[in-house]
């Protein structure tokens, strides 16, 4: 796995620093539990991750109970012991709790205020912060010792449409969490319909830029995206 040697590079370049709206912060407060802190596998109307990313996963995989698991565990089992995983926008407990026993290192959960009283694992960390803000990803990068992630999940769903200038955030966050992805990692992400376009455009440029190296599958209002060996340092800019 690669380091990330130069934060304030990264982020400045990125430039985005907007404060959350207060709608957000007030939403995320009263929100009960079990909305944000959702299991890996489930059937219908479980509200798991499977079930928002299962339309993201490559043709040939029909577990529809527990096939984002499996997809991600193949994935990273030669990291096996060693892998780093991180959700951003939930606090990540029960969604951890969900993969075979000692696959990562370390996983993580951003969120804005850690109220999760339940279980979680001896190696997962809920940072609090606000993903939009300079601190969050300067305390993550110190959570991860400089390692980039081996899988990124951000399933913000409704919040989203909360955001100031809905775009911009996008796409700028996504350009960090790229940049935070090693090779050979995998992040699955929600879209809100207003980056449609711009999301668009970027799948044009892989397509022809970089086939080989970056993979993206688009299911309704998710995405995966696979970053394999010799990708680019950075996405082009959207905005």
């Amino acid at each position: 796995m690669g380091e990330i040697t130069n934060f304030s590079e990264l982020y400045n370049s990125r430039n985005a620093s907007r404060v959350l709206t207060d709608d957000y912060r007030k939403q995320e407060l009263k929100a009960s539990r079990p909305l944000f802190d959702s299991p890996l596998s489930g059937g219908k109307n479980s509200y798991s991750f499977n079930e928002s990313f299962f339309s993201t996963l490559p043709e040939g995989i029909w577990n529809s109970i527990n096939g984002l698991q499996e997809y991600i565990e193949g994935l990273l089992m030669e990291r096996k012991g060693e892998a780093i995983g991180i959700e951003f926008g939930g606090p990540g407990c029960k969604l951890f709790q969900g993969f075979t026993k000692d696959l990562f290192k370390k996983t993580a959960g951003v969120t804005l205020v850690d109220k999760f009283a339940g279980e979680r694992l001896s190696n997962h960390t809920v940072i609090e912060g606000e993903i939009l803000k300079k601190k969050a990803y300067s305390d993550i990068l110190k959570w991860s010792n400089g390692q980039q992630i081996d899988l990124i999940i951000e399933r913000m769903d409704g919040a989203l449409g909360l955001l100031p200038n809905i775009p911009t955030f996008v796409y700028r966050a996504f350009q960090r969490w790229y940049d935070l992805l090693s090779e050979g990692g995998v992040m699955f992400v929600q879209i809100p319909r207003e980056v449609n376009e711009g999301l668009t455009q970027l799948h044009s440029y892989i397509e022809s830029e970089c086939p080989e190296t970056i993979k993206i599958k688009f299911g309704g209002s998710a995405l995966r995206l696979n970053k394999l060996a010799g990708a680019p340092m950075n996405l082009p800019n959207l905005l």
